[in-house]
């Protein structure tokens, strides 16, 4: 019962008080508690810090998981090893995330935690999305989803659907997106979650103002703004307004955008929230400079840097103190040294004491005291000391264990990443050589269909059979194989290409992806079904097309594209 209230409590704290007040409130707990009572509170501590400091965030959890671990309990074990890699995600230590995060689950999995399970492949997903691998990224929030409808997690399931929309939006595929945002607004609705409602709202209004559909944007993130309101979340509320003052300043409504920075200011002054207010300044100066008041723009760019730079200084001292904390372990390792000192110094004075203690019966007895009081207290302090240097060696060499298992975890992940591209690039050369083969072996036959002697009789079978060979030639369904292993090797080729040179032809796109896979001339010609000559004049046009000098090699520029 006692565990019940405090876990109510827990959840009041987080939710209603601010950073600091929840810090003091749940150390003052944290005092009176016991075992897995101070296993929660600690965690607890993790998860608060997470946005705030999260290097605290990480010692807090640090100490969760070693006392989980003496209490052998499996629950906090893996709520502490999940809180330690969301504080390193937020420190943006992205591949020590992943490990702390693979350990969680596999503690949930052992405990059969289904929703702890769901919770740790979502925050997989985000890890990888952020290391910029993005099939990982979808293939943990596959995992999460499936496993969220199995048992009926309906916020694990919003959430999840949420990040595959986000995994999409990166891949430029922003229907997808909002069909999955879509599907992920529908639960949140139903479970009336206003702050997940509101994070979907406000994506939502991202990617149509990307899309260029201004008026829908400007009302979903009017939506999602009114939530924040009404749950008095005033953080996520200043962000909202900045994305509505951003919009209307790149719509050129002036007046519109001024009143939701100004009111975006407000709430951060009233938090008293740095971050924010660095934003706040940021914007103020997009906005002036785009109304041409350069004046005004470089005063708040001034205090937006101002600002920023006193941020920056106040988080790298305070995360200088948080790994002073870290590497204590090193410090007590130099303070045991220098007690194995004084020690040494203590036997020398015990030497000097039992010459001087001859000279009378009282000095003797008075030595002989003095010397065993301080011989019994430095014993007890090297006692003392081989335990906490026993105690040190066998963290640094868990921390030894771990720092191995990253490595281990990152040369996999670098010849998984290998052998991938390896197999493409094998497919993807076997696949243009069977084009270049067969559209070879139909121009023969082509050639070979003009030398029949026409008839009667076959005149008409010859002329269909030349059709069909030219047919052949010109299907698309090659080019569209083609495509489809071409961007596995090289992602975004024609987007970047189009980007920067918009007036280039789909047969010229061709012409650029096989020069990337450097393959002849004469191969090229084969693929396009015109002469080798044909190849060189289609080059020297794209070359024009990209501005390239005529000392410049065509070939050369696509290769390094």
């Amino acid at each position: 019962m006692t565990h019940f209230l405090t876990s109510i409590l827990l959840v009041f704290l987080y939710v209603t008080l601010p950073y600091q007040q929840k810090v003091d409130s749940l150390t003052e707990l944290l005092s009176k508690a016991n075992n897995e009572q101070k296993v929660d509170l600690l965690n607890s501590l993790s998860q608060v810090s997470s946005n705030e400091s999260p290097d605290k965030g990480v010692i807090y959890g640090m100490e969760a998981l070693r006392l989980s671990e003496q209490l052998n309990y499996p629950l906090g074990k893996a709520n502490a090893l999940n809180y330690i890699a969301e504080n390193q995600f937020s420190l943006g230590e992205f591949e020590k995330s992943v490990e702390y995060q693979l350990q969680a689950l596999g503690v949930f999995e052992e405990s059969d935690n289904k929703h702890g399970i769901v919770r740790s492949l979502n925050n997989l997903g985000l890890c990888f999305r952020e290391i910029g691998n993005i099939d990982k990224a979808i293939e943990f929030h596959n995992k999460a989803l499936q496993l969220s409808e199995e048992i009926g997690d309906r916020v694990g399931k919003a959430k999840a659907l949420v990040s595959l929309g986000i995994c999409n939006f990166a891949a430029s595929s922003i229907d997808v997106t909002l069909s999955f945002f879509n599907k992920a607004l529908d639960i949140s609705l139903e479970l009336e979650n206003d702050e997940l409602t509101s994070t979907i709202y406000n994506n939502m209004g991202i990617c149509y103002a990307t899309m260029g559909e201004h008026k829908k944007a400007l009302n979903i993130f009017s939506l999602s703004l009114e939530l924040n309101t009404k749950a008095e979340n005033k953080g996520a509320s200043a962000a909202i307004l900045n994305n509505i003052a951003r919009l209307y300043i790149y719509l050129g409504d002036f007046d519109k955008a001024f009143t939701a920075i100004s009111k975006s200011y407000e709430l951060g002054k009233e938090l008293k929230a740095k971050a924010q207010l660095v934003n706040n300044y940021l914007i103020f100066y997009e906005y002036y400079k785009a109304k041409g008041d350069y004046k005004r723009a470089l005063e708040y760019y001034i205090k937006y840097s101002d600002l920023k730079d006193e941020i920056i200084k106040v988080q790298s001292s305070e995360r200088m103190a948080n790994l002073q904390m870290l590497n204590e372990l090193e410090k007590s390792d130099q303070d045991l040294r220098l007690l194995q000192k004084d020690y040494e110094v203590v036997q020398g004075r015990t030497k000097l004491y039992t010459v001087l203690f001859g000279a009378s019966f009282l000095l003797l007895v008075f030595g002989v005291y003095i010397f065993v009081i301080r011989s019994r207290t430095a014993n007890q302090s090297i006692e003392l000391l081989e335990k906490e240097q026993q105690l040190a060696e066998m963290k640094l060499e868990n921390q030894q264990k771990d720092y191995e298992r990253l490595e281990l975890l990152k040369i996999k992940q670098q010849h998984d990443y290998e052998d991938e591209i390896a197999s493409k690039n094998r497919d993807l050369a076997s696949l243009t050589m069977q084009m270049v083969q067969k559209n070879e072996l139909l121009a023969k036959l082509n050639e070979q269909t003009q030398t029949l002697t026409y008839s009667a009789n076959n005149k008409e079978t010859v002329k269909e059979v030349g059709r069909l060979i030219e047919q052949s030639l010109n299907l698309d369904k090659d080019w569209e194989d083609f495509t489809l292993h071409f961007d596995s090797v090289h992602p975004r080729f024609f987007e970047r290409l189009l980007k920067q040179f918009p007036t280039l032809t789909q047969k010229e796109l061709k012409q650029c992806a096989y020069i990337r896979i450097n393959i002849s001339v004469k191969e090229i010609a084969n693929l396009l079904n015109i002469t080798p000559k044909g190849v060189e004049k289609a080059r020297s046009r794209i070359k024009a097309k990209l501005s390239l000098e005529k000392d410049e090699d065509l070939v050369s520029f696509i290769l390094s594209y």
